[in-house]
Order: structure tokens, then C-alpha cells, then sequence
């Protein structure tokens, strides 16, 4: 089936709109004005194909939201043929980062782990050396368009042990991202630098921490 000469729509199940299209392809060219706004410049067919009868539609620069439910229309004449596809979007993120936020009068040292870019929104976890977890503060999350951004506050303190270790971990999704996500990384505080903290000498931390990342 030559499909060069057929019209072509490539639609989102979810949108109700019916007069807008994540793709259309009708008489011979593409017609962009009746493209979804958000998939403008992003979408394109395989050209070279369309005489094989393949309307496969290139999708770039994925974001979160193209993830969903899609149905592709090949029309001509008599002829009406629709499939039905399901899109997986999933983000696997920057590895972990820790920063020293500040000290405390206590003598803690609060340090924040963060990382953005993921969907769907991964497990993170504060380890010590033998995996245990430590007790955090409130998980903050963010989800926009290039999905989640986590940020979780930790406050390290003399008595703890050491290494800290910031985890993040994202479990495989259904049959076809099947894998697990691990990035996590590591910080070593040496006991003199929480014991200058502690006598507000705080400073002297931010040049001797060592910050070791790792993915799994």
C-alpha cells in the first residue's frame, strides 16, 4: 500500500478536540496549522516509507506529557485503516547531588540532596556506610515539564557515622523499561572538620568534603 497520496492523522485519545492533530499529512505535505501547539517542530513521518505504507511517526525531544494513548488514521477514498498506540515516557535523571547548606547552632552540618529530570518520580533515600537509612527531613518534589526535581535536607552531626550517602532509586515500569534505575552518591566528612563546624569555624567544611558519585 503506497500511503503517499493518502491523508494521514496522528491524533491523542485524551484531547477531545478533534480539529487539532499531533500530526497530519493530507494532500501530499504536512499541515502544520492543524498541529497541538505543544508538538509543533517535533514531530515529523518517514517520508522515504510512506510509498511502503508506513506512517510511523518521529517523535524528538520526549517530554512528560507526550506520554499516553495515540491513534494513527491512514484514509483514502474507501479506504480507512486506524492502530492504536501506547507511548512510555521515562526520564532517567542526573545523578544525586549534595551541598552544604549551612550549619547549625547545635553543631549539625545540613546538607541537601537534589537532582531533577525523572519520571515517573524515583525513591530517594540518605544511607549510612552499612545501608541503613537516616532520618531526613521532608521530601520536597516539583513535577514539571521535564519531570520531577526532588530535594531532601539531611543534618549530619558528630555522633553519626560516616559516609553519607544520597540515594536514588527507580523501579523498571511494566514490559517495556523492565530495568532498575540506581544513582546515588557519596559524602565523606572527616571527624576534625565536624568538630571545626562545631566551634563555628563552618568554612573549612565546604573545602574539605568529598563528594563521590555513582550509578547502578
Amino acid at each position: 500500500m503506497n500511503a503517499e497520496n493518502m491523508t494521514v492523522r496522528w491524533r491523542r485519545l485524551e484531547r477531545p478536540d478533534q480539529s487539532s492533530f499531533v500530526h497530519l499529512y493530507q494532500d501530499g505535505r504536512d499541515q502544520h496549522d492543524k498541529q497541538i501547539q505543544s508538538y509543533k517542530g517535533r514531530t515529523s513521518l518517514f517520508k522515504d516509507e510512506l510509498q511502503k505504507g508506513n506512517a510511523s511517526l518521529k517523535l524528538s525531544s520526549v517530554q512528560v506529557s507526550d506520554e499516553g494513548d495515540y491513534k494513527c488514521i491512514i484514509v483514502s477514498g474507501t479506504h480507512y485503516e486506524a492502530v492504536l498506540v501506547q507511548v512510555n515516557v521515562r526520564g532517567i535523571g542526573k545523578g544525586p547531588r549534595i551541598t552544604l547548606e549551612g550549619t547549625r547552632k547545635d553543631g549539625g552540618i545540613s546538607l541537601v540532596c537534589e537532582s531533577n529530570r525523572w519520571w515517573p518520580e524515583p525513591v530517594l533515600e540518605w544511607l549510612d556506610d552499612q545501608g541503613r537509612l537516616l532520618t531526613a527531613q521532608q521530601l520536597e518534589t516539583n513535577l514539571g515539564p521535564n519531570g520531577f526535581r526532588l530535594k531532601q535536607q539531611l543534618v549530619a552531626y558528630l555522633s553519626q557515622t560516616n559516609p553519607y550517602v544520597c540515594r536514588l532509586t527507580q523501579n523498571g515500569i511494566g514490559p517495556v523499561f523492565k530495568s532498575k534505575v540506581v544513582k546515588e552518591a557519596t559524602l565523606y566528612i572527616s571527624v576534625e572538620i565536624l568538630t571545626a563546624t562545631a566551634g563555628k569555624k563552618s568554612l573549612t567544611v565546604i573545602t574539605n568534603m568529598f563528594v563521590m558519585a555513582r550509578s547502578a
